[in-house]
C-alpha cells in the first residue's frame, strides 16, 4: 500500500530532537574519554532555520545525556565551484566547554576558516552565481562564460 502526500511539511525540528536523542543514546564514552561529540548531517537549509527551534531542538535531546560535549549540525551546500562546502551550527555543553575551551574554539575555527575560505585562492568562497561573477570581473582577462 503506498502512502499519499503528507499534508503538513515535516517538522523539522521534532524530527532533529529524535535523531539526536537515538544517536547520543548509541554513542558510548568510557572513562578516559572526555565526553561524546555529535557530528549530524542534516538535511535541511542551516543559514535559513529558526535559531530559537533549533537550539531548543538540541538541548531538548542533550538534557539525557551526561556524555554530551557538543552536537554539531552541518548540511552540505553546492556552490559555484567545482566543489561543495558546509554550513554549520554548534552547541556546546558550557561546563565541558569551560574545562576545555579548545574543543569549542576548534569547532568555531573550522565553521568561520576551512569551511568558508577557498583553501586554494585565500578567499571566502562565493555563495551564489552572482558573486561568482562579479569576482571574475575583476579579473579582466578571464571571461565570466
Amino acid at each position: 500500500m503506498k502512502f499519499g502526500q503528507p499534508s503538513d511539511p515535516p517538522d523539522n525540528y521534532a524530527r532533529l530532537t529524535a535523531k539526536l536523542k537515538k544517536k547520543l543514546k548509541q554513542m558510548k564514552a568510557s572513562l578516559e574519554h572526555f565526553g561524546k561529540i555529535a557530528l549530524i548531517e542534516v538535511p535541511f537549509d542551516l543559514r535559513s532555520v529558526d535559531d530559537d527551534k533549533l537550539g531548543g531542538a538540541v538541548r531538548e535531546a542533550a538534557l539525557n545525556s551526561r556524555t554530551a560535549l557538543a552536537i554539531i549540525l552541518a548540511n552540505r551546500e553546492a556552490n559555484p565551484h567545482f566543489r561543495h562546502h558546509y554550513s554549520q551550527s554548534g552547541t556546546y555543553n558550557k561546563t565541558a566547554a569551560a574545562i576545555r575551551p579548545e574543543v569549542v574554539e576548534l569547532f568555531d575555527g573550522i565553521a568561520k576558516t576551512e569551511m568558508a575560505v577557498d583553501p586554494i585562492l585565500g578567499c571566502a568562497y562565493r555563495r551564489t552565481w552572482t558573486e561568482a561573477q562579479s569576482r571574475v570581473k575583476e579579473f579582466p582577462h578571464v571571461s565570466p562564460d
